[in-house]
């Protein structure tokens, strides 16, 4: 397996590195001068591989030409690999913000591996592998600027069209009510008028004021006709049946001043959170021509709305849902079936919480809960947003992101909940791949020296506030060069690979286990003792714990492609240094210095031993 790089060596690295960068970012043609003859590389839109140096720097130049001015790279992780005396590998992840006015762009992680290799007295690049992981590149190009850009301007395009749209029929619909030669009535499931528009007044000779919060069959309806009127009623609301709603009726009606006239009349119900409205259209017989003109607009108004709503709705990527007060939905859009394959029936009623993971509904209940706490007294909530993981049908789990916002009534109390969901696995996945790049050694999966500082800062300062001492220790590998020189690197990195398994085993869940470099480990011991010598005598015991499982024989399974397994039996032993500390006395320098200075007193001990770091040694 590969050594630590020297510094010097790790700076030449980094200088190639940046230099790769600077000319890329500022389009300067004169990179392409840096190009080996022995040339291969994967362009971000291409799915082949270049082997051609002429073709690579044509590519190059048609990528300067695409976006000719200068652009900004934000490299968010770094690896360095010094692969051999001529050979060295960079490693990184980056975002590309292009000189066009677009967002989208810049939220992308791009993955470049650049090999460089001593051709002479100079370093030339052999290889270039981009990662650019854009689904709209076209043929020919290298960014995805024209289908962006159009579907950018399509859907800004629509978003107009249909929010001018959606204005023009409600207004219209305002319009229509107040100035239709029509009565137009609503009341609720109680029988009392809701609504009474303008020619309302004009027929029955009540105002709106005086004739909202009445019943309606006290207001409009004939002395002899109000029992059959209640009776209909009530057998609507507990059967659904009727002979009357949705037709259009020729009766008797009555004005303020007793005087009774014929009508026609219109009824229909709509069903909102449980419960009824009824709408009722009402025209002179004299005026059933006009009355009928008015009404087919109106329908057809109505129609136009409802099919513009679907359109927003229906045919979105996006899963949009609403719920009433306690959380049951009562509308999913179809999209979450083409998301997680529950069509919308199979959903209707059932609560918010079982679209979500076990584990995630537990979360959202609490940010439920801690976005109502935090509400001011007066004042309304806005939408608030969570990532949490979401059930599939087929079982898998998937990340969404969701946007929701309370809806409450004139007193300011919740009556349900609407909001919009959007899948974000791939970008969580690759949030969890950077984050574990960052953070873990690759092969051994242990805390890698960035994690660990951050970890013992945190020790230290917990440290100074409880007075306990914690301890770090410096391990290193005796007899592991052997066997990377008789066996080779695979055989090396499946022996480091147990080490960090037997490492984990001695210690607690609180204490970290790292890998710092080659064959050196690094354990951090939290939380000790308050007395000195106890929280040695702790050190002490994990410490042996750790000289005797390491130095346990090591079994190594090798398997080589067309060969057969192989077992390689290795001993392995280990020098130990121990830094005991408390409080914030010594940095962090000061603390690896003295657990690496023990682990030397050891070496030269004899090796296969542990020293606790003694400042008079």
């Amino acid at each position: 397996m590969a050594t630590p790089v020297h510094p010097e060596r790790l700076r030449k690295i980094c200088s190639l590195f940046d230099e790769y960068i600077e000319m890329y970012a500022s389009r300067d043609e004169r990179l392409t001068q840096h190009f080996g003859e022995s040339f291969s590389g994967y362009t971000g839109g291409g799915q082949f591989l270049v082997k051609d140096r002429r073709e690579w720097v044509e590519i190059t130049l048609q990528d300067f030409a695409q976006v000719p001015s200068p652009i900004r790279i934000d490299v968010l992780d770094l690896s360095l690999q010094d692969v051999s005396h001529d050979v060295v590998v960079a490693t990184a992840f980056f975002q590309i913000h292009l000189p066009i006015p677009d967002a989208m762009r810049a939220r992308e992680t791009a993955r470049l591996v650049l090999i460089f290799r001593l051709e002479g007295k100079d370093w030339k690049i052999v290889h270039s592998g981009n990662s650019i992981p854009y689904p709209l590149i076209q043929e020919g190009e290298i960014y995805p600027l024209k289908g962006l850009q159009h579907r950018n301007d399509a859907l800004e395009t629509l978003v107009q069209q249909r929010t001018l749209a959606l204005r023009e029929s409600e207004s219209r619909m305002r319009n229509v009510l107040d100035a239709t030669l029509d009565a137009v009535v609503t009341m609720d499931a109680l029988g009392k008028i809701t609504g009474w528009n303008n020619r309302a007044q004009t027929m029955f000779g009540w105002t709106a004021v005086q004739a909202v919060g009445r019943s309606l069959q006290d207001t409009i309806v004939p002395p002899r006709h109000r029992t059959a009127h209640q009776r209909g009623l009530t057998r609507f609301l507990a059967s659904g049946e009727t002979r009357i709603m949705n037709r259009r009726l020729t009766m008797t009606a009555l004005r303020r001043n007793g005087e009774e006239f014929p009508i026609d009349m219109s009824i229909s119900s709509i069903k909102t959170a449980g419960n009824y409205e009824f709408n009722a259209f009402i025209a002179d017989t004299s005026e059933r021509k006009k009355k009928e003109e008015a009404l087919g607009e109106l329908t057809h108004q109505l129609r136009e709305s409802e099919a513009l709503y679907r359109l927003l709705t229906e045919d979105a990527l996006d899963v949009i849902w609403k719920t009433d007060c306690d959380l049951h939905l009562t509308y999913v859009s179809p999209a979450d079936e083409r998301l997680r394959g529950f069509r919308a029936d199979e959903m209707i009623g059932r609560h918010l919480f079982e679209m979500f993971a076990e584990e995630s509904a537990t979360e959202v209940q609490n940010i439920v809960a801690q976005s109502r706490k935090a509400e001011q007294p007066g004042a309304q909530a806005g939408f608030f947003s969570f990532s949490v993981q979401h059930r599939s049908k087929d079982g898998r789990l998937i990340w969404g992101e969701v946007l929701s916002k309370p809806e409450r009534d004139d007193q300011g109390l919740i009556t349900g909940h609407h909001g919009i969901t959007r899948e974000i696995t791939e970008r969580k996945q690759l949030e969890d791949q950077v984050h574990q790049l960052a953070f873990y050694d690759p092969l051994t999966q242990l805390p890698n020296r960035r994690l660990l500082d951050e970890r013992l800062t945190h020790c230290i300062t917990a440290s100074k506030r409880s007075g306990r001492y914690g301890a770090l220790m410096f391990i290193d590998l005796d007899n592991f060069k052997p066997l990377n020189d008789t066996h080779g690197h695979v055989v090396g990195d499946l022996l480091l690979v147990e080490a960090a398994a037997r490492l984990s085993d001695c210690v607690r869940e609180v204490d970290t286990v790292s890998r710092f470099g080659g064959d050196e480990f690094v354990v951090l011991l939290s939380d000790l003792d308050l007395d000195q010598a106890a929280s040695m005598a702790q050190c002490s015991h994990v410490a042996e714990k750790i000289r005797s499982s390491l130095a346990t024989p090591y079994l190594l399974r090798v398997s080589r492609d067309g060969e057969a397994p192989i077992c390689v039996s290795h001993r392995c032993s280990a020098s130990i240094g121990v830094a005991l500390f408390v409080g914030a006395d010594l940095s962090q320098d000061e603390i690896f210095k003295r657990a690496d200075a023990a682990m030397y007193q050891a070496k030269d001990a004899g090796r296969n031993l542990y020293r606790v770091f003694n400042a008079s040694a």
